[in-house]
């Protein structure tokens, strides 16, 4: 999974989209993007900086209230963050410095990690067991 941190008033994050629906676009289901937003009026701010849902190959949410932004200790934006399927982090930084090849390495790892951890592919991974109480 990959978060991309932006907002509509933001030059660099507008940059990035054509860079981020590359990302989407050459791994299909087997990456998730999302572009998260804090803005407090999204939708009038989307609207007013001219972008359509067209302009996206992932998809958007909204945290207004910055939860997420404040979990990862984010301070500027545009930023990524790319998680296994484990939900390690295991890159940040400005979405344009993400490279194909970099979350390929990512994603041959993840595949060998979820092999070891799940043979049968179930999620959540087992990290999550003592977290939820349930088992796995």
């Amino acid at each position: 999974m990959i978060l991309d941190f932006w907002a509509t008033w933001c030059g660099p994050c507008i940059k990035a989209i054509p860079h981020m629906n590359e990302i989407q676009n050459h791994f299909g289901r087997e990456v998730i993007c999302l572009g998260i937003s804090d803005e407090g009026n999204f939708k009038n701010d989307f609207a007013a900086r001219k972008l359509n849902k067209s302009d996206f190959a992932y998809g958007l949410a909204v945290d207004s209230s910055s939860r997420m932004k404040n979990f990862f200790q984010i301070r500027g934006i545009p930023h990524a963050v790319v998680l296994s399927s484990d939900w390690v982090v295991r890159w940040q930084g400005n979405p344009m410095s993400l490279t194909i090849d970099m979350i390929q390495k990512i994603v041959d790892a993840n595949a060998s990690l979820m092999r070891e951890q799940d043979p049968t592919g179930a999620l959540p991974p087992r990290r999550w067991k003592q977290h939820l109480g349930g088992s796995n």
